[in-house]
């Protein structure tokens, strides 16, 4: 006998296209931050892709699973484009993603791009170094994988504004080089 979409050919679908909103980890996320609670007036998800290569079929169950969660609880989703090296990135893929999304059946609530706010975020990064709260590392790929599996210090993970601005000079890098 042939499949179809729905399973065998002739054959109703066992579930419904929303049972993984009404039972399991995506129920339990609603019901532990419901609508009307705490300040919350309606679900907003976002998907956001990386405009730099063409959507793969784990992308697909990203977008089921935002643009539908949202919807099954009468909210919205926001296609948020992740270009934060708009230089590497082209507009057919831009494109692309829009006509998945729409394919599969979804329109976003608004599209957006990371991009926009590179200002905005660089101005909340230097108000966090200034506060204490991050630091600039100038560490090499390595150096920085020596630091986070061995946990062992580097004179270049520097942590906090004074040292980030004395950090720079090549004298107070690690041994195994800057990025």
């Amino acid at each position: 006998m042939a499949r179809s979409a729905r399973g065998l050919a002739g054959d109703e679908p066992s579930a419904s296209l929303d049972a993984h909103f009404e039972s399991g980890f995506l129920a339990e996320v609603y019901r532990d931050r419901p609508v009307g609670v705490n300040g919350i007036d309606e679900v907003v998800t976002r998907f956001p892709p990386e405009p730099n290569g063409f959507l793969h079929l784990g992308h697909s169950k990203a977008i089921a699973t935002n643009f539908g969660f949202a919807r099954y609880h009468g909210g919205r989703c926001i296609l948020r484009f992740d270009d934060t090296n708009p230089v590497g990135e082209e507009g057919v893929f831009f494109d692309s993603i829009e006509e998945i999304v729409s394919w599969l059946g979804f329109k976003p609530a608004r599209v957006t791009y990371t991009s926009d706010n590179f200002e905005r975020l660089y101005e909340l990064a230097e108000d966090l170094i200034n506060m204490d709260c991050a630091y600039v590392c100038h560490c090499s790929g390595m150096c920085r994988l020596y630091y986070f599996v061995l946990r062992v210090y580097t004179k270049c993970a520097c942590n906090n504004a004074q040292q980030t601005t004395h950090c720079i000079s090549t004298e107070n890098l690690c041994p195994l080089g800057r990025s």
